[in-house]
């Protein structure tokens, strides 16, 4: 069990390190151009053949262009949608590694401590309900249809949160902020309900 815990953690190091790393150079592909970096440079050359496989599977999923321009710049939004998956799945991978490194005992006996499993279980389900959004988010991005069957178990998933703010909370030209305040309402919500839980129980 100690090897296990042990192979797992360097695993989550890893991990950590090489979306990081990915990360760092998908900023560097969005701002190299900014500063008229001539594609022969090696420090462009390194950046675009640690990026390209990733932005290339993006590309292929795309349904329209991931571009914002204006009269005076050109930004390609591709390596923020690339980073976003990236994270994505970082998270998901992470979470299964700590369940390694700390199994969730807790969920096999309910009756040993009540308040501790009802509470790691709503935490858990409130930290599912945040990645739905991103999901549904990425999905939107990449111009995924509302036809297609995760994008519409999502959307029937998260709209009930998202609609009343986006309400309320109207567009700011092309940017929707709805689920950046959607994000922010279910954590509100987690954290009241399971401090209320915790008095309770």
């Amino acid at each position: 069990m100690i090897w296990i815990t042990r192979t797992a953690q360097a695993l989550l190091a890893l991990l950590d390190l090489a979306v990081n790393l990915i990360g760092l150079a998908l900023a560097l592909r969005i701002l190299l151009p900014w500063f008229k970096m001539r594609s022969d440079h090696p420090i462009y050359r390194l950046v675009y053949a640690i990026t390209e496989p990733l932005l290339r599977v993006v590309r292929r999923h795309v349904h329209r262009p991931l571009m914002w321009m204006t009269p005076q710049f050109y930004l390609d939004l591709t390596p923020l949608v690339a980073f976003f998956f990236l994270w994505l799945v970082r998270g998901a991978l992470a979470f299964l590694l700590r369940l390694l490194i700390v199994p969730p005992l807790w969920l096999f006996n309910p009756l040993g401590d009540l308040g501790l499993w009802v509470t790691s279980l709503l935490a858990l389900v409130f930290d599912l309900y945040i990645y739905a959004i991103f999901v549904r988010v990425l999905l939107e991005l990449i111009g995924t249809p509302l036809t297609q069957p995760l994008m519409n178990f999502l959307w029937n998933l998260t709209e009930p949160v998202m609609a009343p703010i986006r309400r309320r909370i109207p567009p700011l030209g092309a940017f929707d902020f709805t689920p950046l305040f959607a994000v922010i309402a279910v954590v509100v919500v987690e954290m009241v309900v399971l401090s209320l839980l915790r008095l309770l129980l």
